[in-house]
This record gives structure tokens, sequence and C-alpha cells, in this order.
């Protein structure tokens, strides 16, 4: 099965995606052929869900087809409603989470090579900067930091969960590389 994903044209936000034989993506042009792609547009009639959603079907936006992979294996991810199409790198990508946020080139932490964006310092480099060791009841176990982005200082806030004894505020201090208590 063929999976094509339907594209606002005014802000190429992607509105849903649809499942479509192979056999007739074979007999429309093939595989990521822009022939597919019309005859998509021409055999799936605008969503009733989205035209109400839209006030109507006469206020449907514009929209363009394009085939997506449900592995991810072209067009970067599987797109999902909300998603944006880039056409310049021809992938899907999650909208940006906050407006500091860069473009992620997938070679600063392996850990994070599944994710579009990263904050403008880079990611965490490795395990033990997202994690922490706590003693209970005289065993040492390990912990996820609860972490938040904070864009209007542009850094990550972190706390230790809840119940622990240590109920500090923390920042994430990129010359250290380390969770420092915030002043």
């Amino acid at each position: 099965m063929a999976h094509f994903a339907e594209i606002r044209s005014d802000n190429n936000e992607v509105l849903r995606t649809v499942v479509i034989s192979n056999d007739d993506v074979n007999a429309n042009g093939g595989e990521l052929s822009t022939e597919a792609e019309t005859f998509v547009a021409n055999l799936i009639p605008k969503d009733p869900i989205l035209a109400t959603e839209f006030g109507g079907e006469q206020n449907y936006p514009e929209t363009y087809w394009k085939q997506c992979s449900f592995s991810g294996s072209f067009r970067g991810r599987f797109p999902i409603p909300g998603d944006l199409y880039n056409s310049s790198e021809d992938k899907f990508k999650k909208p940006r989470p906050y407006p500091s946020w860069v473009a992620n080139d997938k070679s600063t932490s392996p850990l994070y090579d599944y994710t579009d964006w990263m904050p403008p310092q880079g990611w965490f480099s490795n395990q033990n900067q997202l994690t922490y060791i706590e003693n209970v009841d005289g065993e040492d176990v390990e912990f996820i930091w609860s972490k938040n982005w904070n864009e209007e200082r542009g850094l990550w806030t972190g706390n230790k969960r809840e119940g622990s004894a240590d109920q500090n505020n923390y920042i994430f201090d990129y010359t250290t590389m380390s969770w420092v208590i915030d002043n």
C-alpha cells in the first residue's frame, strides 16, 4: 500500500494522509511521481470533517498531494496532521517547537537523531545528562530529570522527582555539561 499526504498550499501543513493501492500508483506514473500525485488529487474528495472545520467546502484550502513513507524510508518521517512539508528538502518535518530552535543536522548526538529540531546549544551529549542517581532505602536508583525548555532564558530547566529530598530548581549548564542549581 502507498501513502499520500494532503498538504495545504498556503503554508505546507499536512492535513491528512490516505492509503492508495500500489496497483493504482503503478498504473498512474509509479512511485514518487507527479502523475501519481495528480491521480490521488483527482481521486480523493475533500475531507468532509475538515471541510466542516474550515467553515464549509467553499473555505477548504487549496491543497496538493505528496507520497510519503509509513516506514520513513523517504521524505523524512511519516507525516501526521500538523506536520510540515519542506519542498526544498523534499521531506516532512515536525513544526519548530520554539523560535530559537534550529534544524537538527543529526550529527550532534545519536541520542536525538529522530528529531527535526534542536536547541541552539545542541543536545545533551550522553545518557548521564538525562538521568541522576538517588539513594532510596539504601539503594542507588536511577531517575530521569523532569526537564523543560525555557525559551525566555534559552536553556533547559529541571527538577528531580516528586518526593525527592532535593527539591531545588536546576538549569543545564552547557559550559560544564551538567545540571547545576538555579540561583
